[in-house]
């Protein structure tokens, strides 16, 4: 976006010497760029952004340009735009992950679960999670009788796994990371294994795979997890994450378990982002329905596109979060 040019056009839209969010939009529009990056120009570089900056980040998040551009008339965000903008990042690599991962664990964690439906609020995960780090296995809360607790016990030990492990990245690690999040469980003999029943999934557009071709489908897999291990300085950050979310969407409609395949699916590709150096992502639990709808089309048409673009977006919002703080 040239400087000049761009502060020309938004000065059209500007009232009082300010520019509106939904103004944002629709200059971000006539750029070809994303509403992210035209909101940080308007606001960092010409400071013409109408509004608090202090909590920008979440103004951004909250604003749901998506829903704007449907009730404006306007088209979804393009793709393309997006990966260049994601292949761009140079600065990207300059991120400590480790600190990314310990900063983010509690509110990732706190997300997940609310996915999955445990009522937990974040001071609550916070707390079980520091008490398991100082007391392990004499923590209160590994009791059968906290059964969703312990699930989040198990949640945060898988994610110290995913972020300290220098095992080799492998389909097979998949039943790992289940027996891991389930190893506190009143039902312990079923984590990691592969269900032995047919499963339905709520509200979904598939059939999961029969169980008695579970273990086949999965061994399909780890040739597309070695090549994308082998290939990760190779391939772009885009071409990466694109064949990652590839490998997670086929996890979450074979549905190997008989519980916990939503966590799972999503930490093992947490992990595969880890493999390319990139910051760990989660999805929010107001976003849950964008990511449900994103899978749905990848099941019905085998079109990852929006599943891609709504990842780049969570990992454009771990970088900006990573920079503010």
């Amino acid at each position: 976006m040239p400087g000049k040019l761009f502060l020309s056009v938004a000065q059209e839209y500007a009232e009082n010497g300010k520019v509106s969010l939904d103004d944002a939009l629709q200059i971000a529009e006539r750029f070809g760029v994303s509403f992210r990056s035209c909101v940080l120009r308007l606001a960092y570089t010409f400071h013409i952004l109408d509004g608090d900056y202090k909590n920008l980040n979440k103004r951004i998040s909250d604003y749901r340009p998506d829903r704007k551009k449907l009730a404006m008339g306007m088209e979804i965000e393009n793709i393309n735009l997006l990966r260049q903008e994601i292949d761009s990042y140079v600065f990207f690599f300059t991120i400590e992950p480790d600190i990314v991962w310990y900063r983010f664990k509690n509110d990732f964690i706190y997300n997940e679960n609310r996915m999955e439906g445990l009522d937990l609020d974040e001071e609550e995960v916070a707390e079980i999670v520091t008490d398991l780090r100082m007391n392990r296995q004499d923590s209160l809360y590994c009791k059968e009788s906290y059964e969703d607790i312990i699930q989040v016990v198990g949640h945060a030990e898988l994610y110290d796994y995913i972020l300290e492990t220098e095992d080799k990245l492998t389909i097979y690690k998949l039943l790992d990371l289940n027996k891991k999040l389930f190893q506190y469980a009143h039902y312990p003999e079923e984590a990691g294994k592969t269900r032995i029943d047919n499963n339905l999934v709520l509200g979904a557009k598939f059939e999961t795979v029969d169980w008695r071709e579970v273990a086949a489908e999965l061994v399909k897999l780890q040739n597309p997890v070695e090549d994308l291990v082998r290939d990760a300085d190779r391939l772009t950050i885009s071409e990466y994450v694109l064949q990652a979310l590839k490998i997670h969407h086929r996890i979450t409609q074979i549905h190997p378990f008989r519980d916990g395949n939503g966590r799972s699916s999503r930490a093992m590709l947490n992990w595969m982002l880890r493999k390319k150096g990139l910051p760990p992502i989660y999805f929010k639990f107001p976003e849950k329905e964008s990511y449900y709808m994103a899978l749905e089309r990848a099941d019905k048409h085998r079109d990852y596109s929006e599943l891609l673009r709504i990842t780049i977006r969570e990992l454009f919002r771990t970088i900006m979060w990573e920079k503010k703080n």
